[in-house]
């Protein structure tokens, strides 16, 4: 050794850099299994979400689309169902003081929230008396955003072109990819049943707005039940059957 120092020391040092890379190959593996299991506990596996697909069916017709009022069906037809809210998802432009950009908005009853597991940082969640009102709920992240740290609760903010006034900010998910969040199973037919993951795994709710449905759409659901909406979501009592019960969900969607 002591006359091959340089090839020895070369020797050593790439053994040295070979354990470094695997130890930090096995830190970022941990680091992303960690977060994909703080996504995944943040919506939980007890949820089941329908999801508008469009297109043909099998015998080349318009596949049907969802309805606020499947949400209402479903929880009456799955078994051990104990929450439904259909959900009207957009990306429209969002800000204050005439700089906006785009974002996401997610325009739901109130059950929507507690499918979600969500809770207030600051502030309230949207709850029955908000129906139609032009109040809006903050993702933690888009609170950043328009507000920095000053307090944004009983601020008025653009969505859409319409004026929203700001009723509470969320505490922040956990995990925090830029597009799209929970785990689910989703159900299909024109409607889609399946598994999903949380940015919540296409909702990132850091990054959100909560309006209540009506605000957005202009209807409410007692006046028009059948109004389009792009998801159901169900929460379910008996997490360890939400695969068969999205089925239930798929079947009850695409026969009625």
């Amino acid at each position: 050794l002591g006359r091959y120092r340089l090839r020895t020391a070369l020797s050593v040092l790439g053994v040295v850099l070979g354990v470094a890379a695997v130890i930090a190959m096995m830190s970022v593996s941990e680091g992303a299994a960690r977060e994909a299991l703080a996504q995944v506990d943040a919506l939980g596996l007890d949820n089941i979400v329908a999801q508008t697909t469009g297109g043909l069916n099998a015998r080349g017709t318009m596949k049907r689309s969802l309805t606020a009022a499947d949400a209402e069906r479903g929880l009456g037809l799955v078994p051990t169902a104990t929450l439904a809210a259909p959900v009207v998802s957009r990306y429209v432009r969002i800000g204050r003081g005439g700089e906006a950009s785009p974002h996401q908005v997610l325009a739901a009853p109130p059950d929507f929230q507690r499918i979600l597991r969500l809770t207030a940082q600051r502030g309230r969640l949207l709850s029955e008396t908000d129906d139609g009102a032009r109040v809006c709920v903050l993702g933690a992240r888009l609170a950043q955003q328009l507000f920095g740290y000053r307090d944004p609760l009983g601020e008025t903010i653009e969505i859409a072109g319409d004026h929203y006034r700001v009723v509470g900010v969320l505490r922040e998910q956990g995990g925090d990819p830029q597009a799209g969040a929970p785990a689910t199973r989703s159900s299909r037919g024109g409607v889609e049943a399946g598994e999903a993951g949380t940015s919540m795994a296409w909702h990132n709710v850091n990054r959100a707005a909560f309006v209540p449905l009506p605000s957005l759409t202009g209807k409410t659901m007692a006046v028009a039940p059948n109004q389009p909406v792009e998801e159901i979501w169900i929460q379910v009592a008996d997490a360890e059957r939400s695969v068969d019960l999205g089925d239930v969900l798929r079947r009850v969607l695409t026969h009625t």
